[in-house]
């Protein structure tokens, strides 16, 4: 192989390197990625870190409202709210958008009869 044949190998791997990038950001930038990502009906309505890789998810799906504890290693359902329940509970923590996580974790974990307002 002489220099020629290889500049043209290498120009073509840059070609089709160059191609892939523009393809993955035309697909980002068209919402092509979000839309194959997501499923029907599931929904993050909040996400909370806890650390350095932990966190908690509150996911909304068909039925229910579920509270997860992800770490690298599991993700744990730490509550459902089903969607009886969501009327009264979950239904009015999706309403009021201005509150911040600690009161939506709080209203979400608390049981029947509790008082939440305490900080």
């Amino acid at each position: 192989m002489d220099g020629y044949s290889i500049l043209r190998i290498v120009a073509a791997l840059l070609l089709m390197i160059g191609l892939i990038a523009i393809c993955g950001w035309l697909a980002k930038r068209g919402g092509l990625a979000n839309r194959l990502g997501q499923q029907a009906g599931v929904r993050i309505v909040s996400r909370q870190s806890l650390g350095a890789r932990s966190s908690i998810v509150i996911l909304d799906v068909p039925g229910a409202q579920l509270v997860l504890g992800v770490t690298p290693s599991s993700i744990n359902l730490l509550h459902k709210i089903d969607s009886d329940s969501q009327q009264g509970t979950a239904g009015s923590v999706q309403q009021e958008q201005h509150n911040d996580f600690r009161s939506l974790l709080g209203r979400v974990m608390a049981k029947p009869g509790t008082d939440t307002t305490q900080s």
